[in-house]
C-alpha cells in the first residue's frame, strides 16, 4: 500500500510538472493523448499515466509513468515518439529513470484506445514493449486489454 500510494504521489508530480511544461510550449497541438488509471492483467494491476502531443512542425513532447506489479518494477519515459489515427494513438520513448536500473536507456512503446466518456466501451491500452526508434510511426498491431480503471483522451 506504501509503494502505491508513494507512486500515485510521482503520478501526480509529473502530471503538475506536465501540465507547467505544457504550457511552456511555444506551438499548440496538432495532436494529443494523455490518459491514467489501471488495467489488469494476470490478476495485478498495472498503473499507468502518461500526456504527449505532436505540434505542426512534428516536435513531439510527453513523458510516462508505468508501475508494472507483475515484475515489482516502476519506471519514467521520456516521450519522443506520437503517431495517432482517429481514436487511437502509439507512443514510445527512452526509459529515462527506474526502479531496475537495468531498464534506463530501453525503448519502449505502446499504443491506448479512447473509447469516448461514458458508459460505453472501456478505453484500451497495450502494456509497453520494446520499440526501436520511430517505430510507433509504424502503427504496429499491439495486443489491446481494457483500462479497468481511468480515462484517455486522443485528440
Amino acid at each position: 500500500m506504501q509503494t502505491t500510494s508513494k507512486f500515485l504521489g510521482l503520478v501526480v508530480a509529473v502530471a503538475f510538472g506536465v501540465c507547467v511544461v505544457t504550457s511552456a510550449w511555444a506551438e499548440p497541438a496538432v495532436n494529443k493523448a494523455t490518459g491514467g488509471g489501471t488495467v489488469e492483467t494476470g490478476g495485478t494491476k498495472v498503473t499507468i499515466a502518461f500526456t504527449a502531443q505532436v505540434d505542426a512542425a512534428g516536435a513531439v513532447k510527453g513523458e510516462a509513468e508505468f508501475q508494472l506489479r507483475t515484475e515489482d518494477v516502476t519506471f519514467h519515459v521520456d516521450i519522443d515518439c506520437l503517431s495517432v489515427a482517429g481514436n487511437q494513438a502509439w507512443m514510445e520513448g527512452v526509459i529515462t529513470t527506474s526502479s531496475d536500473p537495468a531498464r534506463v536507456g530501453t525503448r519502449v512503446q505502446w499504443t491506448v484506445v479512447d473509447n469516448g466518456e461514458g458508459k460505453g466501451t472501456q478505453d484500451q491500452t497495450s502494456l509497453p514493449v520494446a520499440g526501436t526508434a520511430g517505430s510507433c510511426n509504424q502503427r504496429p498491431a499491439l495486443p489491446l486489454i481494457p483500462w479497468t480503471n481511468g480515462n484517455v483522451q486522443v485528440r
